[in-house]
């Protein structure tokens, strides 16, 4: 949650953080999908270890490689944005919008690729759009843990294909209120990192905006 903090935060403000970031929610994500696929019906020995260590890993690996490879990375950030907004805009229907399992897959990549893509075009909108939405879901995401509305059974729904394990989505009033409030902190975080890095600072992704000091009378 203190990830999905910062992106709704500074996701915009900090460069190498923010591509560092995610890098690593990436890498994490893909290797619980992995992961959680490929488990056989008696389990992993020790299994919370091996998620938590494994995807952990994986996703500090994915985090320096974000900072090295920022010039690919940055159009990461919107596609990370596009994913969680398909997977959240699948959430509004028992059972998922789409249920045909490769619409899915095709729907998430393709809103995924729409947003990376944008950001070529609309690098700072994008930008602060991509980290806003990312947090958002993220927080709720993480505060499902404790909540137990139901939220977190889409994401099995979709992601976890595998035949040992049994996944239900039903939509309730709670899992309704945590999908709203995704938007709601959504459009929290778009309007606070707008008016803090766009209007108040004028400042731009990746580039420090120094003000040129005058010189002293007499000094050149």
């Amino acid at each position: 949650m203190m990830i999905a903090i910062y992106f709704m935060v500074f996701g915009f403000h900090f460069f190498r953080p923010t591509l560092a970031l995610t890098g690593f929610v990436f890498f994490a994500t893909m290797t619980w999908i992995g992961l959680t696929n490929n488990e056989p019906a008696t389990g992993y020995p020790n299994t919370d270890i091996v998620y938590v260590c494994i995807s952990a890993g994986l996703g500090l690996v994915g985090a320096g490689m974000g900072m090295f490879f920022y010039n690919i990375t940055i159009y990461l950030v919107g596609g990370l944005g596009g994913f969680f907004l398909a997977v959240w805009i699948l959430s509004w229907k028992a059972s998922l919008i789409i249920t045909v399992k490769v619409a899915q897959i095709c729907f998430i990549v393709g809103v995924g690729l729409v947003a990376a893509i944008l950001v070529y075009l609309l690098e700072t909108y994008i930008i602060i759009l991509a980290t806003a939405f990312t947090g958002a879901y993220l927080f709720l995401f993480g505060l499902d843990f404790f909540a137990h509305t139901g939220m977190l059974n889409a994401w099995l729904l979709i992601f976890d294909a595998n035949p040992n394990h049994f996944n239900s989505y039903m939509i309730q009033r709670s899992v309704l209120v945590m999908l709203s409030f995704v938007a709601v902190l959504f459009l929290g975080s778009t309007g606070w990192q707008y008016y803090w890095n766009i209007i108040k600072h004028k400042r731009a992704f990746g580039v420090t905006i120094v003000e040129k000091k005058e010189a002293a009378p007499g000094k050149e």
